[in-house]
């Protein structure tokens, strides 16, 4: 086989090598090694920049059974004139010598330390920047052809450009790898689709969230997956807005899981360009939660402004109560120590209890309220008036009431009331509104894990806590 062909075979086995993507080191020195046989040289190198400015040279010896001999390596600066290596990179082409002792570009005493007498080396190049070189050494004087040179530099241009491609591999597979890590962490659900809307990937999140795993839905389009069917024409006119006018989305629907489940969800939607390759990003939110307080807030509003309005009905009742009502209130009221600030939580046993004296027993029977009544699930104060006298603050105590209207209130005891009379405070401390009240009506009923009284008070007067220490009833 004549030296041409010899040539192109090489060229050809070594694009095959390259393609079976072996470590940069081997493919490196494959190549090297190629043209040490092809060119018949005893001595070849391979040489790296390390460091940015370190070019390491690495020179190993073969002999007829090709069997490479420990190698020597010399390290030298970029900017070196003792190396034909950085002689090379510098001027950014094949560098031939056929006498190295008799060189005046550049002094090489290594190379002439190790029997090197004429050498080819061709620089390695990656995006314009020096990467290291491939050199080729005989031990006596000789001149390399034209072909000889073209023949290496082939070479050396298929191993930049396999190096080049290996590390941008390497480079994409970190990115999607840091990319991966990032979607992992993040609690928002983050799905990649092509642009036709058919999933091509999808963090935990969304896997936790929809119940499906990637390869479940790997290809199939989003909307025949997780959209409701209601916004099905919706979301996909969102698609084709964005896919048209490349501009980002959001929009808020509801997200149809494996099992059934829905799941309200804002997304926001972006059409991401990398180079001629196009796609779809889709975050979402999870908003149910939030959905789901919003609700129990807007109930608990409307249980405070029913409550606000079975307020103002009372005191417009108690300001049509006959003063008679009033007066006999009043008679019955003792004094108590002044106070404005609401009475202290009951740490004692319950109160409803007599000191002493036995008051006279709570009736009983049926509803009495002809008024109209709301539900009033708060907790408020109550104090029973006993002897005719009103107790301190530390007799105050909570109580759980159940509903309310203008002519009375009716809250939870966990024993029968001993007491006829009582002062209700109504709403939040310290703006609490006392009123004097009589036990009408004593039921039994189950609360919570026992049996609970539900008592029914009629109001009588409006009460005040005045600084003399005592408390008075007045009309309205």
């Amino acid at each position: 086989m004549d030296t041409r062909a010899r040539q192109q075979e090489a060229v050809l086995a070594f694009g095959r090598r390259a393609n079976a993507r072996p470590p940069l080191a081997v493919l490196m020195q494959d190549a090297v090694a190629l043209v040490t046989d092809i060119l018949a040289a005893e001595l070849n190198g391979v040489a790296e920049i390390e460091s940015g400015q370190t070019l390491v040279l690495s020179v190993s010896r073969t002999d007829r059974g090709e069997n490479p001999a420990e190698p020597a390596v010399q390290r030298c600066s970029l900017e070196s004139a003792d190396s034909m290596a950085a002689y090379a990179l510098k001027t950014a082409s094949p560098t031939v010598s056929v006498n190295l002792a008799q060189e005046s570009r550049f002094n090489d005493p290594f190379l002439r330390g190790l029997g090197a007498r004429s050498a080819l080396c061709i620089p390695l190049h990656l995006n314009g920047r020096p990467y290291g070189a491939l050199g080729v050494y005989r031990t006596e004087p000789r001149e390399f052809s034209l072909d000889d040179v073209c023949f290496a530099e082939t070479i050396a241009h298929l191993l930049s450009s396999s190096i080049a491609r290996i590390k941008l591999e390497e480079e994409l597979h970190e990115e999607r790898e840091t990319k991966s890590t990032v979607l992992e962490l993040v609690d928002a659900m983050v799905l990649a689709l092509d642009m036709d809307g058919r999933v091509i990937t999808m963090n935990r999140a969304c896997e936790e969230v929809t119940k499906y795993s990637l390869e479940e839905v790997r290809s199939r389009p989003f909307w025949s997956l997780f959209v409701d069917r209601d916004e099905l024409e919706l979301i996909r006119g969102i698609f084709r807005n964005s896919k048209v006018n490349k501009i980002p989305n959001q929009f808020e629907g509801y997200l149809i899981a494996k099992d059934g489940s829905r799941r309200k969800v804002a997304w926001s939607l972006k059409v991401m360009c990398t180079g001629q390759v196009q796609s779809l990003i889709l975050a979402g939110v999870d908003q149910t939660e939030q959905v789901e307080t919003k609700k129990e807030l807007q109930k608990a509003r409307s249980l405070a402004d029913r409550a606000t309005r079975a307020l103002k009905d009372l005191t417009e009742k108690m300001k049509d109560e006959p003063a008679g009502a009033a007066r006999r209130s009043r008679s019955s009221v003792a004094a108590q120590p002044a106070s404005h600030a609401a009475p202290p939580r009951e740490t004692e046993p319950h109160p409803s209890q007599p000191a002493h004296g036995k008051p006279k027993a709570a009736r009983t029977g049926r509803e009495k309220r002809s008024s109209v009544r709301w539900e009033y699930p708060y907790r408020q104060w109550v104090a029973p008036i006993l002897d005719g006298r009103i107790p301190s603050r530390r007799d105050f105590f909570e109580v759980q009431c159940k509903d309310i209207s203008g002519g009375g209130i009716a809250f939870l005891l966990s024993s029968p009331p001993e007491f006829e009379n009582v002062v209700v405070g109504l709403g939040r401390s310290p703006a609490l509104t006392y009123f004097v009240a009589r036990v009408m009506r004593v039921a039994r009923v189950e609360h919570g894990d026992g049996i609970g009284y539900l008592v029914g008070c009629r109001f009588l007067a409006r009460a005040t806590l005045a600084k003399e220490g005592r408390v008075g009833a007045r009309e309205e």
